[in-house]
């Protein structure tokens, strides 16, 4: 190929990339221009701010004896449109951290969750629904009593008037949910 052809191919490709730029550019801005401001449901998340000290009882399997679990949580907005909970847990005397996203997807007019935790590589990801202070957050995941299966789980965040956060968390078998963990976050 002559020396030529080459500049003029590299020419040719600088252009074209110079006008995607410019394109690329031009729908960022517009998308900025259409962010819209928090809606309604977005306020709620201000529900989860702050520092949290949490105790609660967690069933392993079916039959077993409830364990003590204590968890430290830190609450904080993220914008306007997301809360981040940090927790620092101990479940029978393991250590573990983990990682909750809450927002509001003002489209589909629902709750959005994702948890991740330094237990497993495994990435929930929750669908919930607000009734008065009680935030219901549903999700698929595996079953961990049959390997290889999936069940149903839901988890519920009820901010009481007494200023603590009831928490539950609950799997569906034998057309039925089950608690496998019920505490009591107080507000520090």
């Amino acid at each position: 190929m002559s020396k030529s052809l080459v500049v003029i191919l590299l020419s040719l490709l600088s252009a074209n990339t110079v006008a995607q730029d410019t394109v690329v550019q031009d729908a960022i801005a517009q998308d900025a221009a259409e962010i819209s401001d928090p809606a309604i449901g977005h306020q709620f998340l201000k529900m989860f701010v702050g520092s949290w000290v949490a105790e609660s009882k967690c069933t392993m399997a079916p039959g077993a004896e409830p364990i003590d679990c204590q968890s430290k949580i830190q609450g904080k907005m993220l914008g306007e449109f997301w809360v981040q909970n940090t927790m620092e847990s101990s479940i029978g005397g393991t250590r573990f951290t983990a990682v909750h996203t809450v927002g509001y997807d003002a489209a589909k007019k629902k709750y959005v969750a994702t948890w991740i935790d330094s237990t497993s590589d495994l990435m929930w990801k929750y669908d919930g629904t607000l009734t008065g202070n009680k935030l219901v957050f549903e999700a698929e995941g595996p079953d961990f009593m049959n390997p290889g299966l999936t069940k149903k789980f839901r988890d519920t965040y009820d901010f009481a008037a007494d200023g603590k956060l009831r928490l539950k968390s609950e799997s569906f078998g034998n057309g039925k949910w089950t608690a496998f963990m019920t505490g009591t976050a107080t507000r520090q």
